[in-house]
């Protein structure tokens, strides 16, 4: 857990974190959500990067049967508009792995 600072802290959120936040009978569902909604309470600023969206696209369009969620893709442009309007997208450049490792 970091420590408190007086500025807001950053958070890279993974690809996992929007499925589980989009799947709710994931039995993670409830768990993410409560974190995600205590950081933004704290004041933290949640980011993504675009490998992020992609990986968050593929796992809810990729069937059922192949351990995906089986979303229709206008159900995943919904859910990667609100990501969007939600949490910040940061550039994949060499500056994002630097500063943030």
């Amino acid at each position: 857990m970091p420590t408190t600072t007086n500025s807001p802290s950053e958070y890279l959120l993974d690809s996992n974190i929007f499925i589980y936040l989009v799947h709710i009978p994931s039995i993670f569902h409830h768990s993410v959500r409560n974190c995600v909604e205590m950081l933004e309470r704290e004041g933290a600023t949640l980011v993504y990067t675009p490998q992020n969206a992609v990986e968050f696209w593929n796992g809810c369009t990729r069937p059922v049967a192949a351990g995906g969620l089986g979303f229709g893709t206008e159900e995943v442009q919904m859910q990667m508009n609100l990501i969007r309007t939600r949490f910040r997208l940061v550039s994949d450049t060499s500056l994002v792995h630097e500063d943030r490792l």
